[in-house]
């Protein structure tokens, strides 16, 4: 991927992410769509809910 001026970096211990500087809202809103559907489903593993009833929820029922 070609990185140019204006583009985002971010790195931490387990990589590094280049966001094209006409993607970054885009990305961000998506990052913190996922952020709180995660925040959601720590609360329900805390609040005692079985991690597969929070798997359905979140993925819908498997084909058997």
């Amino acid at each position: 991927m070609r990185v140019e001026p204006g583009d985002l970096v971010v790195a931490d211990d387990t990589g590094v992410c280049f966001i094209p500087r006409d993607r970054i809202i885009e990305v961000l809103e998506l990052a913190e769509k996922k952020a709180t559907a995660e925040d959601l489903r720590c609360k329900a593993i805390d609040g005692g809910i079985p991690i597969p009833d929070i798997s359905r929820s979140t993925y819908g029922e498997k084909d058997k």
